[in-house]
């Protein structure tokens, strides 16, 4: 079992099936990680995992619930004892129940492990597919992929790492990267920038607009003159504050921006807003919300 929000090299899932083949006991990805506290750490004695730490406060944990394991049958047994939270079976208190009752192998693993929890994630995902080179494009040269049917005018400059979508066109004197994804059908204005950013499919960037730390939904217009200057920033999603978040804004799906709009670092814009021209919004912007001047 693999969770959905992680991006994961293929070796993390092959070593824990091969520890679990060879031990036949249940194993689980237990690689290290500077920021455990975000993630539910655990503790290994002699190879077996002897705890879970949820969301721990302590910095002196390195070792983290990856979110891979392999089971047999048992963990339905486990599950079936297990309180509901919410309306959902929470998974690490079976694994912490199988732990009293049995071995559970912690397999030492390393590589890519990105989380995406939050949208601001999908930022570091980036970076770290594009340091590795994980992507499914021919390559125009060291660490710049484009897609045959991308169009990048002759006076465009990329700036390596980047990935450029099918259909996409960058327009002259733009420029674009390092750690940038550009989706499907996605166009770049005349002399804008965009740096450190994902931009989902169908997204288009007017002229001379300047995008930092942004990820936008598909079918984000973004209108000429935009600025979104980058992160650092507190940002807020519902009672919880995320410190010093590396994110310039999120732009939901269907966001419209007129054009000179600004988007204060940490500014998370609801799907199907429109942002009336020469606008400055910060903090949380409702979806189907219209902002004006």
């Amino acid at each position: 079992m693999v969770n959905g929000d992680r991006v994961i090299e293929p070796g993390m899932v092959e070593a824990v099936i091969d520890a679990f083949d060879r031990e036949t006991a249940a194993a689980l990805a237990v690689p290290e990680h500077g920021n455990a506290s975000r993630y539910g750490a655990v503790e290994v004695g002699d190879g077996a995992i002897t705890a879970l730490v949820e969301k721990p406060d302590d910095q002196a944990y390195r070792l983290i619930n990856a979110g891979v394991y392999a089971f047999d049958r048992t963990i339905f047994d486990a599950l079936a004892t297990v309180r509901r939270e919410n309306g959902t079976l929470p998974l690490t208190s079976a694994v912490a129940q199988l732990i009293e009752e049995r071995e559970v192998r912690g397999v030492r693993t390393d590589g890519v492990w990105v989380d995406a929890t939050y949208p601001w994630d999908l930022l570091t995902v980036a970076r770290e597919v594009l340091r590795h080179g994980l992507v499914e494009q021919r390559t125009a040269e060291d660490g710049i992929w484009v897609a045959p049917s991308a169009h990048v005018h002759e006076d465009a400059t990329l700036q390596a790492p980047t990935v450029v979508g099918p259909d996409c066109e960058i327009g002259a004197g733009a420029v674009v990267g390092p750690n940038v994804a550009l989706g499907r059908n996605t166009t770049v204005g005349a002399n804008a920038t965009i740096a450190e950013s994902v931009l989902d499919t169908d997204t288009r960037v007017g002229m001379a607009s300047a995008l930092v730390d942004c990820v936008t939904g598909q079918d984000v217009h973004v209108g000429p003159s935009t600025t979104v200057p980058g992160g650092p920033a507190d940002v807020r999603v519902e009672d919880t504050v995320h410190r010093s978040e590396r994110l310039g804004a999120v732009l939901a799906d269907r966001v419209r921006a007129d054009g000179a709009v600004t988007c204060e670092p940490g500014t998370l814009v609801g799907t199907n807003t429109r942002l009336g021209t020469g606008v400055v919004v910060s903090g949380t912007v409702r979806s189907d919300a219209e902002v004006v001047r």
